[in-house]
Parts: structure tokens; C-alpha cells; sequence
């Protein structure tokens, strides 16, 4: 909810436009991978075991890697180091922003 009330103040106030919002917004999403994406590429998950992990999340709505770990899937240790990957590459709204250069830091 914050992105959004975030990004519409910028556009409100004519910070940013629209259509930099979107870029900012699309390189975000490009950026930020979600936790099946990242055990695929670094090959502890193949695309089946994901798919099979997210069937079972929509259903008890529990969390990816708790199922990846019942279905035996994942390890704790594997685990842990792909949220600590995905929080070390996480890039915020603002951070991407200022990567496309639509925003300044000061």
C-alpha cells in the first residue's frame, strides 16, 4: 500500500510523470524476484517443484519456503540464504527512481 500512496504523491505533485512511475515501477518488479525465481536460478528448485509449491500456497495460503521445506524441497539453510538474497537485492521504489534518474537522493 505504501508504493502506491508513494508513487501517487509523486505523480500528484508532478515529481515524476506517470509513465516514469511505470518504468521505475516495471524495473522494480524486474529486480525484486520472488523466492521460486530465485531457488530456480541458483538450482535448488526446478520449475515443476515451484509450480507444484505455489499450487499448494494458493490453497492453505501458507508461506512459499514453510511448504518448500514440508515437501522437503528446500533446508533450512537454503532457506535462510535465499531471503537473505532476495532482502540483499530488494529495490524500493525510490532506489529505482533514482537508478533510472527520474529522482535525485537529496
Amino acid at each position: 500500500m505504501g508504493l502506491q500512496f508513494f508513487g501517487h504523491y509523486l505523480t500528484t505533485h508532478r515529481i515524476i510523470s506517470d509513465e516514469q512511475l511505470a518504468e521505475a515501477s516495471t524495473l522494480q518488479r524486474e529486480r525484486n524476484l520472488k523466492i521460486g525465481d530465485l531457488a530456480i536460478i541458483l538450482g535448488l528448485l526446478d520449475r515443476t517443484q515451484v509450480d507444484t509449491i505455489l499450487a499448494e500456497q494458493q490453497r492453505t495460503d501458507a508461506l512459499f519456503g514453510d511448504i518448500a521445506k514440508q515437501q522437503g524441497h528446500l533446508d533450512e539453510e537454503q532457506l535462510k540464504r535465499l531471503l537473505l538474497l532476495r532482502s540483499e537485492r530488494h529495490l524500493y521504489l525510490g532506489q529505482a527512481l533514482v537508478e533510472k534518474g527520474f529522482l535525485s537522493h537529496s
